[in-house]
């Protein structure tokens, strides 16, 4: 017989939940696959009507065209993403078990938050890729993208958890819609802050530094006094 550690078989739990369940193989799983090819498709589009349309304004105002692509890239990237947090709901009536195994809340939390982690990062790479590949974004997007692309990630992944925790919990608040708001919502900030910086002139560099000091800020509320939070919330769930 051949022993595994609790930490792998959470994991494989994990994936067993996010590829054996048919709601999450369409809302999560086969977007997650397709996202590349989206990615590719839109902003290709998206390109060839700028440059041929608005061909002055593009010459003239470089970073808004960046700015487009980045944000159409993060919105893929973190709908997407924010489907998979509602991890503690796959769980349904298991919940109580999952409360009770002689495994550390630490421990779960992670193994719940690493498997769409690794899967929406990977999906993510892949997209920038293929779009810095095909000359549809250049190399300075390819990487601010990617730096901003993968907090978003990680946000998504653990603020989706602990909403989830908190639907689950006494007071039942139903607030996980938040996740999925900020994760359309946040990228058209982004965009607006390009715009606006851009037909200011202010240098590509600087823009760039306060989106992803903006995106920092954003996860920063997550680290603060994360284990009680976490902890306090993962002990009041119940079972629906």
């Amino acid at each position: 017989i051949k022993l595994i550690t609790p930490f792998k078989a959470l994991l494989i739990k994990e994936m067993d939940l996010l590829f054996k369940d048919s709601t999450y193989i369409f809302s999560y799983t086969a977007l997650l696959i397709m996202a590349p090819f989206l990615s590719y498709v839109v902003i290709s589009s998206m390109n060839s009507i700028m440059y041929t349309n608005l061909k002055f304004y593009t010459s003239i105002f470089p970073e808004v065209l960046e700015g487009i692509n980045m944000c159409i890239v993060l919105l893929f990237a973190s709908i997407i993403n924010a489907s998979a947090a509602m991890s503690f709901s796959r769980e349904e009536k298991c919940i109580q078990i999952v409360k009770y195994i002689p495994v550390s809340i630490k421990l779960q939390l992670v193994a719940k938050t690493l498997i769409p982690l690794i899967l929406s990062s990977f999906s993510l790479v892949v997209s920038l890729f293929v779009l810095v590949v095909s000359k549809n974004i250049n190399v300075t997007t390819f990487f601010m993208s990617l730096i901003i692309g993968l907090i978003l990630t990680f946000f998504n992944n653990v603020f989706g958890t602990y909403l989830d925790m908190l639907d689950k919990g006494s007071r039942k608040n139903k607030i996980s819609y938040l996740n999925p708001l900020i994760a359309s919502v946040f990228p058209l900030i982004l965009l607006i802050i390009h715009f606006v910086f851009g037909f200011m002139k202010v240098h590509i560099a600087l823009i760039y530094f306060i989106e992803i000091a903006l995106s920092l800020l954003l996860v920063l509320p997550l680290i603060i006094r994360c284990k009680t939070k976490y902890n306090k919330a993962f002990k009041q769930m119940e079972v629906s």
